[in-house]
């Protein structure tokens, strides 16, 4: 799975809890408003950080980020488990940024405080930060990459720039969105086109896609809006009110919660039955470890269905050749590492079974068989 801002230098992999076998009920879920063009931005700080922001009943995210909000006078709402929620009145200013801090009381013995958030669904998802979290961009030196290794399909269709790449989990489907707003659907081996599914909501066009573990529906993110399609028809099936900037997605193991990063440091949690949020969960970034082998800035990482293989695009310059490298996660070996004419890496993938490698620069992906990936000196 990969999950992409096309000029984040690094990927986090937030591990989640495992649920329990039995589905815990869930909390009813919050109204989310979608505000109009007269929105304006309202700045929640909390002591300590990571609490829930309300505003008017309206779930808007966690505390210090910045909030889209209607001028005028409001209930603002925060609360954090362990702590007592605070309720204020806050008037949003027109055309400013308005300011609130909120330092947190712990509640007297025997009162109630604010419930702990629900469990996180059961699988890790792949969120790319923003660039201050590289640790990938490092000299070039001991690993020189090879060249591109010959392709056994080049699927060409996009008008610009592909952001993302993804293969259905059985297979036979590959998903590519594209900064011209479309998501293309393609036929694994051949390459044949399938779908070409427009979006026309966001200047970046389409960030991420995902497909949900049977693979009958496809998600993907592109402004502030989620959508849900079915990837065999090639048809909209349910699009979401605005849930911020939403960056990357995956879905829970068992289909039932879409996981959508909303910026460096929060998750919202929305129902697949009408893609309202659920919750809003705080990021913590794990220890950042360094590996050898790009000397530019590291665009997009994923790792393949059993964890074992981590590839690696990147670049910078669109008229200089971009870089991809494989890893072994449990060795931390550079297994292949090749140029890639064309420009920077934007969107790789693992096939299910490990035996194909999807990368995409510029407008055109590649589909590259596993057994025929250059292997340079050191891993032989």
């Amino acid at each position: 799975m990969s999950r992409t801002l096309p000029w984040a230098a690094v990927l986090v992999a937030i591990g989640l809890a495992h649920r329990a076998s039995a589905e815990p009920s869930r909390p009813p879920a919050p109204h989310v408003t979608v505000h109009d063009e007269r929105s304006t931005w309202l700045f929640v700080r909390t002591d300590p950080p990571g609490a829930t922001i309300e505003l008017d009943g309206d779930l808007l995210g966690r505390s210090n980020g910045l909030f889209l909000a209607p001028p005028g006078l409001h209930t603002l709402t925060v609360a954090l488990a362990g702590f007592r929620t605070e309720r204020r009145p806050v008037e949003v200013l027109e055309e400013r940024i308005t300011r609130l801090a909120v330092e947190m009381q712990r509640p007297p013995d025997g009162a109630a405080a604010a419930a702990p958030p629900p469990a996180m669904p059961s699988r890790p998802l792949l969120v790319q930060p923003r660039p201050r979290y590289s640790v990938l961009k490092l000299a070039f030196g001991s690993a020189p990459p090879a060249d591109e290794p010959p392709a056994a399909a080049v699927l060409v269709g996009h008008q610009g720039q592909v952001n993302c790449v993804e293969f259905c989990p059985n297979g036979r489907i590959l998903a590519s969105a594209g900064a011209d707003g479309t998501i293309r659907l393609w036929s694994v081996p051949s390459g044949g086109a399938r779908h070409r599914l427009e979006v026309h909501d966001s200047r970046f066009g389409v960030y991420s896609v995902a497909f949900s573990p049977d693979g009958k529906t496809l998600a993907s993110c592109s402004g502030s809006l989620v959508r849900l399609w079915d990837p065999e028809r090639g048809r909209l099936l349910l699009a979401s009110s605005e849930i911020g900037r939403a960056q990357s997605l995956d879905f829970s193991a068992d289909g039932k919660t879409l996981i959508v990063a909303t910026g460096a440091d929060s998750l919202a949690l929305c129902d697949t039955d009408s893609l309202k949020v659920q919750s809003v969960q705080g990021i913590k970034l794990p220890t950042e470890v360094a590996l050898l082998g790009h000397d530019d800035s590291v665009r997009r990482i994923t790792y393949s269905r059993d964890g074992k293989l981590l590839a690696c695009g990147g670049g910078w310059h669109p008229q200089r050749p971009g870089r991809l490298t494989i890893w072994d996660t449990t060795t931390a070996r550079l297994i292949s590492s090749f140029q890639v004419p064309g420009g920077p890496v934007h969107g790789v993938a693992f096939s299910p079974d490990t035996k194909l490698l999807a990368y995409a620069a510029s407008d055109t992906v590649k589909l590259v068989e596993m057994a025929r990936l250059p292997r340079p000196s050191a891993a032989r």
